[in-house]
């Protein structure tokens, strides 16, 4: 069996052990936000475009919040 298949067993493996649920949405902060954040310039500017994908981040996050609480309660 090719290593990369093993591997990714075994990753999906540790993410059930762990219980990690999938997220779809991600936030990347842009390297240009960061070096303003430490050099006291304009944080917002860079940060504005984030809006977006971070409440869909934070969407994704209360809904799995809620479907495993209400799972786990269910199976307790």
């Amino acid at each position: 069996m090719p290593i990369h298949v093993v591997l990714l067993r075994r990753a999906r493996a540790g993410r059930l052990e762990l219980q990690l649920a999938p997220i779809r949405s991600s936030v990347h902060i842009p390297v240009a936000a960061l070096l303003a954040h430490y050099t006291g310039g304009d944080v917002d500017a860079g940060l504005a475009e984030l809006e977006a994908p971070a409440g869909a981040l934070i969407d994704d996050l209360l809904w799995w919040t809620a479907a495993l609480k209400a799972a786990r309660a269910s199976t307790s």
